[in-house]
């Protein structure tokens, strides 16, 4: 896919610390936008639009800011969720045509992005767009984001939904139905790894769907 552009966010925060509080500043990174590669064969007239980058895989000790509670926004981050979520709805419209497509995918990552950036710690935003690059075979975006999940995972307020996403995720629903957004990542050892870490002491099946 030529015209979406991507996010990467850094998962280097310490959202896995037991010792966070109620009241303590999380890490929080912003969303910034990766640059795109020319085309090999572009023209400056009628050439095909630049490349979009993957997101680029975080590294230890990567800086990453702050956003205290005080100046989260949720209300406005969750009218962009759900402005992203509606997007990725009409991309999956059968029979929707690849222009069409292409553009709900872009406005819907572009109102996602948005969304965290009101409020990084948005549960809802971070799953959508974690799959939403899954689908356009972004894959290191998406584990990024998979990634800043699972590290929202102990938090209290957090635990219930981040439990439910991983959950549909993994087909651990009452369905047994994984999300078909991530089946593109089930032949990738970075994401069963991840998997890995997400299941559940002595669980013998992680993933139930198909």
């Amino acid at each position: 896919m030529t015209r979406i552009w991507l996010a990467a966010l850094a998962t280097t925060c310490l959202l896995g610390q037991a010792s966070c509080t109620k009241n303590e500043i999380w890490p929080a990174p912003q969303p910034p936008r990766p640059k795109e590669l020319p085309a090999p064969d572009k023209r400056p007239d009628t050439g095909p639009a630049p490349v979009a980058m993957d997101c680029p895989a975080p590294k230890p000790g990567d800086a990453v800011e702050q956003m205290p509670p005080e100046k989260r926004q949720t209300a406005t981050s969750e009218s962009f969720y759900n402005d992203g979520d509606a997007k990725l709805k009409e991309a999956a419209t059968p029979g929707i045509g690849k222009p069409a497509y292409e553009q709900a995918m872009t406005d819907a990552i572009d109102a996602l992005i948005t969304a965290l950036s009101y409020d990084p710690y948005n549960v809802d935003a971070t799953y959508a767009l974690a799959g939403a690059y899954a689908r356009i075979e972004r894959p290191q975006c998406s584990l990024n984001l998979l990634e800043r999940l699972v590290q929202m995972r102990p938090h209290g307020s957090k635990k219930s939904k981040v439990e439910a996403k991983l959950d549909f995720m993994l087909g651990r629903n009452k369905e047994r139905k994984r999300d078909p957004a991530f089946e593109i990542l089930w032949d990738d050892d970075r994401f069963m790894k991840l998997v890995s870490n997400i299941c559940r002491e002595n669980e013998p099946n992680c993933s139930y769907g198909k």
